[in-house]
């Protein structure tokens, strides 16, 4: 039997593997990540996602991601989106969190700023988020994010009120059904 210690020593192996090894090998062992449903590699597969890394890696890495069905990951995803907040790629990832269909209902202040401070892939992308979670809303959330759209909309861009206003569309009509 596995005591504790072995099963950490094991991990940080694998993760310390994950951080050396080649595109090839990585894709390989995502395969059998896929498998064995492990997620303690979840924070280190992000972290190559954001590393020099081959557009063939980082497209298996978010398909990778996208088939995550263990709402525990959630925490994960969240946290490189906060790690990596400032990376030109961080659309990737946010849109990892719509493809996997996992809640991100408790996490809607982050989705909301990044649809008001990001860049517009990554903001869309933040939409997209926000439009499936939007379903699971109480009538109070939806309420609350309807007036902190409509102020975001009095303070955008030009280029962000589209966006926004289509936002407030899907709330406001979420709303007109709970």
């Amino acid at each position: 039997m596995e005591t504790n210690a072995d099963k950490l020593r094991r991990q940080n192996s694998i993760i310390q593997g994950i951080k050396q090894s080649s595109d090839e090998s990585l894709i390989l062992m995502l395969e059998e990540f896929r498998e064995s449903g492990e997620s303690f590699i979840i924070p280190a597969i992000i972290e190559q996602l954001f590393a020099n890394r081959t557009e063939k890696f980082t497209l298996e890495a978010i398909s990778f991601l996208a088939d995550l069905k263990e709402q525990s990951c959630v925490p994960m995803l969240i946290g490189g989106i906060e790690t990596f907040r400032n990376n030109p790629d961080i659309s990737n990832l946010v849109s990892v969190c719509w493809q996997c269909r996992l809640s991100f209902v408790d996490e809607l202040p982050l989705f909301f700023d990044l649809i008001t401070t990001a860049d517009f892939q990554t903001a869309f992308e933040a939409f997209t988020v926000i439009e499936n979670a939007a379903e699971d809303l109480t009538s109070d959330s939806l309420s609350h994010w309807i007036n902190f759209t409509k102020d975001a909309v009095s303070k955008a861009s030009q280029e962000r009120v589209g966006l926004l206003n289509e936002v407030l569309f899907v709330l406001e009509d979420f709303k007109s059904r709970a």
